[in-house]
């Protein structure tokens, strides 16, 4: 899931093999990009907004022409499933992560192949660009993040301390610190340039399977299995607010670039958009624990229109595509390969 560049779009990705492209104020669908044939596991747009890349089960990443919903390239190396990606600040590489143990570069007009890192010794799960597009970060399911020099390829540090899977990372908006988030139901915040730990934010009660700082990199959001999101001051590590408003697990979690609107991404085949107005978030969490039918989403400018909700059946199987929504709070309260 992910925020376009002008706040005004988001983009989701969903077991249904599709990809789709929202009206972040009104909650209507602008585009369906379907072309995968396993579950979509991760969406990012091009930082100029017109291009949207996508990875799936199906081994290939896919970049797309949101506004005319075309495949512009297939990004085909990638021996497994490929599981996150991300573009370059400039727009001209993107980085896949994937279980074959690697992350590829690409230049995402042609499709070609630019360069493979190589090392992990288990699934890489997810890959971030640093801010001035020098360094990428992978983290695996080996419980290690690793940060790499894009000009040769090689290892300049190592994130060690996590004890399970390493679902996802972020680099701050300066460049100078990276948070990763893991099946250990922690988070923990690195220096960026030689990978000392800095801080481990504790409070979620399972797996913390996403990570986002906020624009101006003074908080941290995290969406986990426990069903809630979560917010961080970045810098003090203490808990501003758990927001439940999901009945499933909360997959993935994005911060919109201006700063105003949280959006998380659930099991339940829904995304809630909400206010990181803590004031609201609390008490929106409050309601939640009164009342097991209490799914609202604060968000103090608007209402957008909700979608009734279907229950999951048992077993669960893969959730309807599910619109963006957010109601109003309640009543009472041109590339070049590297050669390495």
């Amino acid at each position: 899931m992910a925020w376009a560049p002008e706040g005004r779009r988001l983009a989701t990705a969903s077991r249904d093999r599709t990809a789709r492209v929202w009206d972040a104020e009104t909650g209507a669908e602008l585009a369906l990009l379907a072309g995968h044939e396993g579950t979509v596991r991760a969406a990012a747009w091009s930082p100029d907004g017109r291009r949207l890349a996508t990875a799936g089960e199906d081994r290939l990443a896919r970049v797309w022409d949101p506004e005319r919903r075309v495949e512009l390239a297939v990004l085909r190396g990638h021996d497994d499933a490929v599981r996150g990606l991300g573009w370059s600040p400039e727009g001209r590489r993107v980085a896949t992560a994937a279980e074959d143990r690697t992350a590829r570069i690409w230049d995402p007009e042609s499709g070609r192949e630019l360069g493979v890192l190589r090392g992990h010794g288990d699934q890489v799960r997810a890959v971030a660009w640093s801010p001035e597009g020098r360094r990428v970060v992978t983290v695996s399911r080996d419980r290690t993040g690793r940060v790499w020099d894009l000009a040769d390829g090689s290892r300049l540090a190592e994130l060690r301390g996590h004890e399970a899977t390493v679902r996802g990372v972020g680099w701050s908006p300066d460049g100078r610190r990276l948070a990763t988030v893991a099946d250990d139901d922690t988070i923990r915040v690195w220096d960026a340039d030689d990978g000392s730990p800095l801080a481990v934010l504790r409070g979620h009660e399972s797996w913390v399977r996403s990570v986002v700082w906020s624009p101006d990199g003074r908080r941290l959001a995290t969406a986990s299995a426990d069903r809630t999101v979560r917010t961080w001051d970045a810098e003090r590590g203490t808990e501003l607010a758990i927001v439940g408003l999901h009945p499933e697990i909360v997959e993935v979690v994005a911060w919109s670039p201006e700063g105003g609107r949280v959006a998380s991404g659930s099991r339940d085949g829904t995304v809630q958009i909400w206010s990181p107005d803590w004031s609201v978030a609390h008490a929106l969490a409050q309601a939640r624990r009164r009342t097991a039918r209490a799914v609202a989403a604060a968000w103090s400018a608007r209402a957008v229109v909700t979608p009734a909700r279907r229950a999951m059946p048992a077993p669960r199987m893969p959730p309807r595509h599910r619109q963006p929504t957010a109601a109003a709070s309640p009543a009472c309260c041109a590339a070049r390969p590297i050669r390495w």
